[in-house]
């Protein structure tokens, strides 16, 4: 063989490694893509779990504690904050915020989170969980406090205008 066909081999035989190793890269590539997803979603049912329990815990505690249905349709005052009520409240919005933690890290789809902004709306529409929320919205994180004086913002306007809806049926 002379010079030139074993450079032309040479030259081959590296075109060829390289188009394996580029094939190698692509193959580590897409199994690195589906680990990431399987991890991604292993995350998403931890996370549900986690926010389930905590969900089954608070529901658990109004079961002991019927009190809090009726409680929570009195006025917040500060010397509440330390009652069970209190401590019950900061315990739910914590749980909502975690909720809105995991949805804002795309762990949770909008249809998801829209069924869990209606368990925030059905909370904050009780007087005592108002009250509480406007004293203590200071300890969440600003996304937070935008979706909850959103959710009260926009039922402020539904009572606004069921308000007016019956004052003008009324008139008639």
């Amino acid at each position: 063989m002379d010079k030139d066909s074993i450079q032309s081999i040479g030259i081959i035989t590296s075109m060829l490694l390289g188009v394996i190793a580029i094939g190698f890269n692509i193959w580590q590539m897409r199994m690195l893509a589906k680990q990431l997803e399987l991890s991604r979603r292993q995350a998403i049912v931890s996370t549900s779990a986690a926010i389930a329990s905590r969900l089954d815990d608070l529901n658990q505690l109004k079961f002991e504690h019927p009190e809090f249905s009726n409680e929570m349709f009195e006025e917040y005052t500060p010397e509440s904050e330390a009652s069970r009520l209190g401590v019950f409240s900061h315990m739910r919005l914590n749980l909502y915020e975690q909720v809105y933690i995991q949805y804002n890290n795309k762990l949770m789809d909008d249809s998801e989170f829209s069924v869990w902004k209606n368990y925030m709306k059905w909370g904050l529409r009780k007087p005592y969980y108002r009250g509480h929320w406007q004293a203590n919205k200071g300890y969440y994180g600003l996304g937070f406090v935008q979706v909850i004086d959103e959710i009260l913002e926009n039922e402020m306007l539904n009572e606004q205008n069921n308000t007016n809806t019956q004052l003008t049926s009324g008139a008639q």
